[in-house]
């Protein structure tokens, strides 16, 4: 696991309940969805992740950990290796009760500073 202090943080309530949210996280049907067509997801320790963007550019990345429903672990790295390489970066998705439904918290660590400014704006969404 990679461990930084270069990191992107985001939290966002969803308005369901934590098993819903995660089932978005570990379902391909879901994972292409949210990322784009072709996008997918074997969500086991060990297995791989695609995410593709609408504009072509392509992500690659391991799950590390999977603990139903309170969090996912993967690596995170363009398929062409810039700005960070596969497998140059970690992705921590929290899932927690609120009394709206889920705190999702999801902590991006980098080596780079280049690179963690580069996704400020994409973690937005």
């Amino acid at each position: 696991m990679i461990t930084s202090t270069l990191r992107l943080d985001r939290a966002i309530v969803i308005r369901a309940r934590p098993a819903a949210v995660f089932e978005f996280f570990t379902s391909s049907q879901d994972w292409a969805a949210w990322w784009g067509a072709g996008s997918t997801i074997d969500a086991r320790p060990g297995g791989q992740l695609v995410i593709r963007h609408p504009n072509g550019v392509e992500v690659t990345g391991e799950v590390l950990d999977v603990r139903a429903p309170e969090r996912i672990v993967f690596t995170y790295g363009y398929a062409t290796g810039s700005p960070i390489p596969p497998g140059g970066s970690q992705v921590t998705i929290r899932l927690d009760g609120h009394p709206a439904g889920t705190l999702l918290q999801l902590t991006h660590e980098f080596s780079d500073a280049e690179a963690r400014d580069h996704h400020v704006q994409g973690w937005r969404f």
